[in-house]
This record gives C-alpha cells, sequence and structure tokens, in this order.
C-alpha cells in the first residue's frame, strides 16, 4: 500500500507533495529586488537620453554618449538574463532538494526506496518543479521589465536620428546657391530612421518638386 506521500493518481501517477511556499517566497523577493534595481537604471537611462536630446551637443560628443548609451543598455540586458536565469536555477534546486527531503521523512514503504520509483518520482517532480518556477516568474516578474529594455533601445534609436538629422540640417543649410546646385544633400532620416524615397538628391532636385 503507499504511503500519503506517494499515492497514486487515477492515471497511475504519483501524487508529489507540493513545492515549498516558503523557498518560493524567498526566491521571488530576490527576483522583484532585481527587477527594481533593473528599473532604476532604467530609469537613469532614459533620463541621460532625454538630456542628450535637448542639449544638441556637437556630432562627435552625440556619437559617444550614442555608443556608452547603447553599450549600457546592452550590458543590463546581459545582466538580466543572467541574474534571472540563476534564479530559475536556484528555485529549481531549491524545490527539488525540499520535495525529496519531504517524501524521505514522510515515506513508509520500502519500495519508494527502488530504482524504478526513484526515477519516476525525479521525472514527475521535475516537470512539476518546472511548472512552478515559471508559473511563480510568470506571476511575479513584470513583463513589462523586458518592454523596459525595448523602449530603451527606441528611444536610443530616436535619440540617434534627431541626433543625425540635425547635423544634417546644419550641413544643408549651409549650401549655397547656384555654387552648391548639384552638391549632395545630406540625409534627414524619418522618425522609424528610414530614408524617405522622395528625399532630394540635391538642390536641383528639391527645386524639380516645387515645380511639380
Amino acid at each position: 500500500m503507499d504511503s500519503p506521500s506517494t499515492a497514486r493518481s487515477q492515471t497511475g501517477q504519483l501524487q508529489l507533495p507540493g513545492p515549498d511556499t516558503e523557498s518560493i517566497k524567498r526566491m521571488i523577493e530576490s527576483m522583484q529586488l532585481t527587477v527594481a534595481t533593473l528599473g532604476a537604471n532604467f530609469d537613469q537611462l532614459n533620463a541621460q537620453s532625454t538630456k542628450l536630446s535637448t542639449l544638441g551637443p556637437t556630432m562627435d560628443d552625440a556619437s559617444a554618449q550614442i555608443t556608452q548609451l547603447g553599450a549600457q543598455i546592452r550590458s543590463m540586458d546581459a545582466r538580466q538574463e543572467k541574474k534571472i536565469e540563476k534564479l530559475k536555477t536556484l528555485m529549481r534546486e531549491d524545490l527539488m532538494q525540499v520535495t525529496l527531503k519531504k517524501l524521505e521523512k514522510d515515506a513508509n514503504s520500502p519500495a519508494l526506496y527502488s530504482p524504478l520509483i526513484q526515477t519516476q518520482i525525479r521525472t514527475q517532480l521535475a516537470i512539476q518543479v518546472e511548472a512552478q518556477v515559471a508559473a511563480q516568474i510568470g506571476t511575479h516578474l513584470p513583463v513589462s521589465l523586458r518592454e523596459q529594455i525595448n523602449e530603451s533601445r527606441r528611444e536610443l534609436r530616436r535619440v540617434s536620428v534627431g541626433l543625425e538629422n540635425s547635423e544634417s540640417r546644419r550641413i544643408n543649410s549651409a549650401l549655397r546657391m547656384p555654387r552648391d546646385e548639384y552638391e549632395p544633400l545630406s540625409v534627414v532620416y524619418k522618425a522609424d530612421g528610414e530614408r524617405s524615397v522622395h528625399f532630394p538628391a540635391n538642390f536641383r532636385s528639391l527645386w524639380s518638386y516645387d515645380r511639380m
């Protein structure tokens, strides 16, 4: 007769004790602290990008700052992924250990220690633990964190495009007619960073639009 800890369901699967909720709570608190730290970093990063777009630095300075901001985003992204994966691993290991200890403590049947039963227990326990980890992370770890990363990247791109356009307008404003009639115009990009198919190649092309 199976003990309560190893009772089988109607499908023949072992009914294992639920994972330790206190262990889950500790792990989630650690994850929430990680999220809070990352959130503060992203707030700082967004503030820097906004300041960069309003100061109007020279193009060389802007390029250096944009490169630095991009490196910060990539670094934060990598650290976030590593921390979350580490927490997932710790949670899996903790839940496995706690549940196996419960089984050993509560078990009364010698059959529990047979290799076949041990393998079956570990297989089903691994499935349960993986489901618990996924559920807890999905519940407590904000989905918005990934969106924060993506939004920071989009903001960085907007700042970069804006600075490039400012430099292009400065260069174009220095051109003089008729001397520079066929001098290529510096491209002013659309908000999405793409070049418009209608952007004129030079002043001559620009005037042809006016006559159409």
